[in-house]
């Protein structure tokens, strides 16, 4: 997969862009669905789960098999982000330094 490529839920209205993805060739699934580089002209998978917000990043990380991708969600959906499928975890916000 290449960092900047942009894609579609096949479950549910999100989309997201590939912000890294080391040692990953398949797409992540939304839904249970891989998720492809154009929006459906028609939905299928499953559109419940956790869901994903606007904005967030999403990220699964396998440092034994040298794997890492995250993604940045630029449109919400309904469905579960999965990648083979294991849940991607929303990525820990870096705290701000302290203005003192």
């Amino acid at each position: 997969m290449k960092i900047g490529t942009k894609l579609f839920s096949q479950a549910c209205d999100g989309a997201v862009v590939v912000i890294r993805a080391n040692g990953v060739a398949e797409p992540p699934e939304a839904g249970g669905v891989p998720m492809a580089p154009s929006a459906p002209t028609e939905r299928s998978g499953e559109a419940k789960g956790a869901g994903f917000a606007l904005g967030k990043r999403f990220e699964y990380v396998d440092e034994s098999a040298g794997v890492r991708l995250e993604l940045l969600v630029t449109s919400a959906g309904t469905s579960t982000l999965t990648w083979q499928g294991r849940e991607l975890a929303i990525r820990a916000t870096k705290p701000l330094p302290a203005s003192d």
